[in-house]
């Protein structure tokens, strides 16, 4: 039985984190998508939450940057993106299968 297959009833990670890096795509957190990307998310990630704050990006972007970020229920487990980049992370780590088939949705919805 391979690593794929493994089970742990209590993990040696405490916080696994996979960051996905993409060229800057400003409309994906722009105002009028926070809601449908809500909708997009409910199942699985039904507590959404916004931060704004001053940009970092390009030279003379003067556009507010957005994190929208959605909880499972428990808060152990989250979908965080932002202009250029998609983070899935958990804090109940059991299974890599899991986990992936997890950043595989997230990434089917925002594609």
């Amino acid at each position: 039985m391979g690593s794929e297959h493994e089970v742990f009833a209590e993990a040696p990670l405490a916080w696994v984190a996979c960051e996905i890096r993409f060229p800057l795509a400003p409309g994906l957190t722009s105002e009028s998508s926070f809601e449908s990307l809500a909708e997009a998310f409910s199942d699985t990630f039904p507590i959404p939450m916004e931060n704004v704050s001053s940009s970092d990006g390009e030279p003379g972007d003067l556009s507010p940057d957005r994190q929208l970020r959605f909880f499972n229920k428990s808060s152990t487990m989250s979908v965080s993106l932002t202009r250029s980049s998609l983070t899935t992370e958990t804090t109940s780590y059991e299974q890599w299968g899991i986990f992936k088939s997890t950043v595989m949705d997230a990434v089917e919805i925002i594609a």
